[in-house]
Parts: C-alpha cells; structure tokens; sequence
C-alpha cells in the first residue's frame, strides 16, 4: 500500500543523477530527518576525541587520587578546627551579649532611681 500526501512546505528529496527517470518526490519521515541530522555530525572524530581524553585521564588518575585524598583529609582537618574554634566564638559572643544586656539594665535601674530620688546626686543614697 502506498499513501501519497501533499505536504507543500516539506523539503523534498530529488536524486539528480537520476534525471531520465520519472520520479515521484519523497519527503523524510521524522526518523530520516533526524538520520540526516546525524550525518552531519562527526561521530568518528568524537569517539577519538573522547578515547584520548580518557587515555590522558586513565594516565593521570594514579597520580592524581593521592594527592586528592591527601587535600581532602586536610580539608576535613581544618573543618574540624574552625567548627571548634566557631563554637568557642559563639559562646564568647553569647557571654558578651550577656554582660552588655546586665550593663544595660544597671543603666535603666540607675536612671529609673535617679528620676525617683533626684537629690541622691547631692546627698547620696540614704
């Protein structure tokens, strides 16, 4: 069975070398198009591209996994060291905020007596 369709915006594929013959225009389904796609693509020079790259990565990987776990190992040291340090700074933080609220409220119980009692300046506390 064959089904002939118009399609007037389709690309249609004529073989010129084939000019004595009569022809009937054929138009790419979805598949053929994405093959042609493909034929564009240098799938050879990839695959070279791709194998040397691995080869240089296969080379270099014994080289480069100790010196890897050897940074991460210091890395894990020097985290280990700022989160105990940080811990002492927040509570050294926390201590200071403490003191500077108690100061502040020494300064509001000051002045709430003084407003009270203002000749204490004068006489002193009774």
């Amino acid at each position: 069975m064959i089904e002939l369709v118009m399609l007037p915006d389709a690309e249609v594929l004529i073989n010129p070398e084939e000019t004595k013959f009569l022809q009937i225009p054929t138009v790419l389904s979805k598949g053929g198009l994405i093959a042609k796609g493909l034929d564009h693509l240098k799938i050879q020079e990839m695959i070279d591209r791709i194998e040397k790259v691995w080869s240089i990565f296969e080379k270099e990987l014994p080289v480069l996994l100790p010196t890897l776990t050897n940074s991460a190992t210091n890395l894990d040291k020097t985290l280990s060291q700022i989160a105990v340090k940080s811990g002492e700074t927040l509570n050294n933080m926390n201590k200071t905020m403490q003191d500077i609220s108690d100061a502040a409220r020494s300064m509001q119980n000051l002045t709430d007596y003084l407003e009270r009692h203002p000749e204490s300046l004068i006489a002193g506390k009774k």
